[in-house]
């Protein structure tokens, strides 16, 4: 999973306060496509380049977590 993340592939997750990683439903969606292009054949680098590079950026922009607010 990590190296999905430090590829760009997928989004870094939120996090619980134990530490333990969140992934929202479309990220396992996107897993699910990903492992399917590999036992295609697919190589993880031909996998990146067929990811569109805005969808990751718009990925990250919705799971990161919102910036608190004072009260």
């Amino acid at each position: 999973m990590r190296c999905y993340e430090r590829r760009g592939l997928i989004a870094e997750p939120q996090r619980s306060p134990g530490g333990h990683r969140a992934y929202p439903p479309g990220t396992v969606t996107l897993l699910t496509v990903i492992k399917a292009a590999q036992r295609l054949g697919f190589t993880l680098e031909e996998v990146a380049e067929s990811i569109d590079p805005a969808d990751v950026v718009t990925r990250r922009r919705i799971y990161e977590p919102a910036p608190k607010r004072k009260s």
